[in-house]
């Protein structure tokens, strides 16, 4: 009993409505705490006691009843949801808050008719609004994506930016490829938060019509907003845009030399980013170039996505391989090195066993581990190539005698070296 007395103790101290950030907070009376205590125990224990979690609804102390409905967030059970759904008269804003809140944990469908009024209701207190657009984030059906779309549709341009920019994360979190018409109307919000958010939402559908606002975002004054909107020119999604691949290579590579190490670092790993499944990939000249020339970077957020892009340019190896080389000295950082060994198993194995051996001898454990994976991967290559050869010679020995045919081997794809 006394850790969840030291527990409240603590909570009491640190979690104060927010009301009580405005005034000071009603004291916490010794049965409001031990409710608060037998609100922990029973979250601690995961045990739904409808009784008692119906009782302690019913405190007097804001706080107490407060908790005692983030205890019915957190403890995932069906029972719990029609208990949220008597509480939604509650008057108290901060009551509602944590209804809206508890609803999201639960992801309870039943739910997203009054988080969609709550949302869309411009009286809503912002604290309620933002904790209804998560929840409905959370929730991911799709009426709640057409409570958020009409959200974010229709609310005033001069919205709470908490709200807005909630709703916009939420939107995010479904991968259908839905009307964007809702979050382009903030990608020029006067708030630098609104629109990054609205970036990461148009860029995690991979929906190509977003693309052509995304390379534009990519200017923006705001470097977290050119952060996400570089993520979202990945070569599979803009070939299929209306805009030209070489137009986004192009500001890629041009974001290399982006004042924010953030942004370089981001269209460096796009830019070498290859799609397995579409077999896509900026592979022009100028990609190349460029990330050769990151290769030499003395920063090794820079060096360290360059060797893992130029890993995949296998048919470029008489180009690439002098410069796998010279990053893979002794003086040249761990991560480069071990970032560059799978390069040279796919493009110089002769290399790349002496390279193994080399980071065998040092002293970490990350660096041992990639010389034993890649040792494995080279002596299993060189049994193919040992066995191949002896098949060979046994169907040139045996031919028309019933010698076994030998295995196929098929060669590796690319993507296996990423």
């Amino acid at each position: 009993m006394n850790r969840w007395l030291n527990a409240v103790a603590v909570l009491a101290f640190i979690v104060a409505p927010l009301s009580a950030q405005k005034s000071a907070p009603r004291p916490l009376a010794p049965g409001d705490i031990d409710d608060i205590a037998a609100l922990l125990k029973l979250e601690d224990t995961r045990a739904f006691d409808e009784a008692e979690l119906g009782r302690i609804l019913k405190s007097a102390h804001p706080e107490v009843r407060r908790r005692a409905v983030m205890t019915l967030g957190r403890i995932v059970s069906e029972k719990a949801r029609p208990m949220l759904a008597a509480l939604v008269d509650d008057k108290d804003p901060e009551i509602l808050a944590t209804v809206a809140w508890a609803m999201g944990q639960q992801k309870d469908p039943g739910a997203v008719a009054w988080l969609g009024r709550v949302l869309n209701d411009a009286r809503t207190p912002a604290a309620i609004g933002k904790e209804a657009a998560q929840a409905l984030g959370k929730i991911r059906s799709p009426e709640a994506h057409a409570a958020l779309a009409t959200y974010l549709a229709n609310a005033p341009l001069n919205a709470a930016a908490s709200v807005v920019g909630e709703a916009l994360l939420s939107t995010g979190r479904f991968t259908t490829k839905e009307d964007i018409a809702p979050i382009l109307r903030w990608v020029k919000a006067s708030n630098a938060q609104v629109r990054w958010r609205a970036a990461w939402a148009l860029y995690r559908p991979r929906n190509p019509l977003a693309t052509p606002h995304l390379l534009a975002m990519t200017t923006d004054s705001s470097a977290e907003v050119r952060f996400w909107s570089m993520r979202g020119l990945n070569a599979a999604v803009v070939a299929q845009s209306s805009v030209a691949p070489a137009d986004a290579s192009a500001r890629l590579r041009q974001a290399l030399n982006d004042p924010d190490r953030r942004v370089r670092t981001e269209a460096l790993s796009t830019l070498g980013a290859f799609d397995a499944t579409a077999r896509l990939g900026y592979d022009d000249d100028a990609t190349v170039a460029a990330e050769l020339k990151m290769l030499e970077s003395s920063d090794t957020w820079l060096s360290v996505p360059a060797a893992q892009a130029l890993a995949r340019h296998t048919s470029r190896a008489a180009e690439i391989v002098p410069a796998l080389l010279a990053a893979s000295t002794p003086a040249k950082p761990r991560a480069l090195r071990i970032t560059v060994l799978p390069a040279l198993v796919a493009m110089a194995p002769d290399a790349a066993r002496a390279l193994a051996a080399s980071l065998a001898a040092e002293d970490n454990t990350t660096a041992k581990n990639a010389s034993a994976a890649a040792t494995r991967q080279l002596d299993a290559a060189a049994a193919r190539a040992a066995g191949a050869g002896q098949a060979g010679a046994g169907r040139a020995g045996g031919a028309g005698r019933g010698a076994a045919q030998p295995p196929v081997y098929v060669a590796r794809p690319d993507a296996e070296y990423h």
